[in-house]
């Protein structure tokens, strides 16, 4: 017999015999009832959320206390069995799913009343990208260094100023103090971005001895990158929107390292008179490095 109605039945038997005797028993059959799940989520979570899983409002109809198992996300093995599905995420009657990325999140909940009574629910929460409204602006960073060199010496520096925003253009100058009056000293600036396949490099030359200009050496680049355009993104998070900005094929230039090197190759030339003696064996220099960059203002879009 099937008992719809979960209670307690009191069953008789009677047997009769053939000689007309007749005897009954009774028993009680307890049915147990299997609990109810009420599980609550938030409707529209977004990537990056953490979403509360509510199933304490759960009941079971002859009040046993109740245990419960999350799996939180079938497509994690968390347990590492190969099985995806019957991982034992939390035991509590509320567990927090922690999301990354957008997309539809399947688990399930399993509640077990102790007496047999077991009852699982699937549940799918489907997770939304975020907004982002993108807005560009212009800005000059402008780096120096100073050092002394020998001749033959070199020095070298390796700087990453592509990270937050297109490199737009720039201006190297390398210039050596206190050498005016020929015969100059023979310095080289050169920028390597090997990743960009970018390598300029150039020698020093005198500077307009009226103005006491000293010499330097210069090395420009113009309209590396395209300019940003206002607009509006779907993602995961800010990180990937800069991402995504910066990493758009032909307008990328500058992401990878720069190498800056700068090489005494002569400090010591014969001077143009011979009764005067030669210079000093090396030089002070200083090298600056001006840069435009134009970077995204991102801010995300509150849903309505």
């Amino acid at each position: 017999h099937i008992y719809d109605i979960f209670g307690a039945y009191t069953v008789s038997l009677e047997v009769e015999n053939d000689q007309g005797g007749v005897d009954e028993a009774f028993t009680v059959v307890v049915v147990n009832g299997v609990p109810t799940i009420e599980l609550t989520y938030p409707e529209n979570p977004r990537a990056g959320d953490a979403v509360l899983l509510d199933a304490s409002s759960s009941s079971d109809p002859e009040s046993a206390e109740l245990s419960y198992q999350w799996d939180l996300d079938w497509s994690t093995d968390t347990d590492g069995d190969g099985d995806g599905r019957n991982d034992v995420d939390s035991t509590d009657s509320q567990a927090l799913l922690m999301t990354n990325t957008s997309g539809v999140y399947v688990g399930s909940l399993t509640i077990d009343d102790g007496q047999g009574g077991i009852v699982t629910e699937v549940f799918e929460i489907n997770v939304s990208a975020r907004q982002f409204n993108i807005e560009w602006k212009e800005r000059v960073v402008e780096q120096s260094w100073s050092e002394y060199l020998d001749e033959g010496e070199e020095w070298t520096e390796e700087i990453l100023p592509g990270q937050q925003g297109r490199i737009l253009s720039f201006e190297a100058v390398l210039e050596l103090e206190n050498d005016i009056l020929q015969p100059y000293d023979n310095f080289s600036l050169m920028i390597s971005i090997p990743g960009d396949g970018f390598k300029e490099e150039a020698e020093t030359e005198g500077g307009n001895i009226t103005q006491s200009e000293n010499a330097k050496a210069t090395i420009t680049a113009n309209d590396l990158n395209a300019r940003g355009l206002d607009e509006v993104i779907e993602a995961d998070s800010e990180e990937m929107v800069l991402m995504m900005l910066l990493d758009r094929t032909g307008q990328n230039f500058g992401q990878t390292p720069w190498t800056l090197f700068v090489r005494a190759l002569q400090t010591n030339p014969d001077s143009t008179v011979e009764v005067l003696p030669d210079p000093d064996p090396g030089n002070d220099w200083t090298l600056t490095l001006r840069i435009v960059i134009h970077e995204p203002v991102i801010t995300e879009i509150a849903f309505e």
